[in-house]
């Protein structure tokens, strides 16, 4: 690898060999691993984050608590700190940047969720995605609904034709919309209300003004719940 990299010119940095790559790249050797970036300064601090090794990403709480609870024999990890996303960060996804989205529309979001880790795991036949999500505790003090722990098992995919493209499914759906409705609004009791006045106003218009979602839709929807959509020809 190293004779690879010595084509391009070689710098010294903090006593570590740095490698300007004719690619506009630039590498560092680290013990037993080379890094690559676009940015020189980027390497330059890596370089210097070795100097304390404290303030690295796998010492920090927040990626501990991740990988903790993540099985040990994963073959690929990815790792989203929510907390560190930024509009430059959603620039980087046209499907979001383009319809106009910016880092204020997922502030809800972001109050309550800290990190993410998905794992991938190689089995016998087949490979399975493992993911945790870390909520924040503090905001989640008060909260009814984000906690919610009872078991679903799906059993209404008894009744679904295998020409099935997409299902989704639960239980309790007033404790699943408030759920949402908790996440969506951060907590925020004005924008709970709002949300909880805009599906009635939904709910009228689609089944009547006399309908009230909260007195005769939810009774109607306490157990398990599911909406399936199949193949069209």
């Amino acid at each position: 690898a190293r004779k690879f990299f010595s084509e391009g010119n070689k710098l010294n940095y903090e006593g570590y060999d740095v490698y300007a790559l004719k690619s506009a790249l630039y590498a560092v050797f680290i013990n037993d691993y080379v890094f690559i970036s676009y940015e020189e300064k980027d390497i330059y601090e890596l370089v210097d984050s070795q100097k304390d090794r404290g303030k690295s990403l796998y010492a920090s709480e927040k990626y501990r608590k991740i990988d903790d609870n993540l099985p040990v024999n994963k073959i690929a990890f990815v790792y989203l700190d929510f907390e560190k996303i930024n509009n430059g960060f959603i620039k980087n996804f046209p499907i979001l940047s383009e319809k106009g989205l910016s880092i204020e529309s997922f502030t809800p979001f972001f109050k309550i969720f800290k990190a993410e880790g998905f794992a991938l795991i190689a089995m016998d036949n087949s490979f399975v995605i493992q993911s945790f999500l870390s909520l924040d505790a503090e905001k989640l003090e008060n909260s009814q609904y984000i906690t919610f722990k009872e078991k679903y098992h799906a059993k209404l995919m008894d009744y679904v034709s295998t020409d099935t493209l997409v299902f989704w499914g639960g239980i309790n759906l007033e404790y699943q919309l408030k759920r949402m409705v908790e996440v969506f609004s951060g907590g925020n009791e004005d924008a709970m209300s709002f949300i909880n006045a805009l599906i009635q106003n939904y709910v009228q218009k689609y089944f009547g003004p006399d309908i009230n979602f909260r007195r005769d839709i939810l009774p109607l929807l306490t157990k398990e719940y599911a909406l399936a959509v199949e193949e069209v020809d």
